[in-house]
């Protein structure tokens, strides 16, 4: 199952396009169309998102899409984690939240 950041409260809430699973690992299942996630062209389907603005997402269960969302218009650091081949790479992409399509 997966949850995304699309289905926040109605509102000045921005979201950044991004789905994932519903429980650790928090790995990327889709990326919106038209979100800032698809768009900056760093994020990939089974990423690993390892922490939101330099909090660790491990422990954020079941609130980790709250941690996505804030104020449109307002940016969210993202470090995610990509195994490909036996090779890992960390890295960190900002995003700016828009409002929900």
């Amino acid at each position: 199952a997966a949850a995304g950041d699309e289905d926040g409260p109605a509102g000045g809430e921005g979201v950044v396009g991004i789905m994932l699973r519903v429980s650790p690992p928090y790995r990327v299942v889709e990326l919106t169309e038209g979100g800032e996630a698809l768009s900056c062209g760093q994020i990939e389907v089974l990423d690993t998102l390892l922490a939101i603005d330099g909090k660790s997402a491990a422990g954020m269960g079941t609130r980790v899409h709250d941690y996505l969302r804030g104020p449109v218009g307002s940016q969210v650091t993202l470090q995610l984690l990509r195994v490909r081949d036996g090779e890992r790479r960390l890295f960190s992409v900002a995003l700016p939240r828009r409002a929900a399509p």
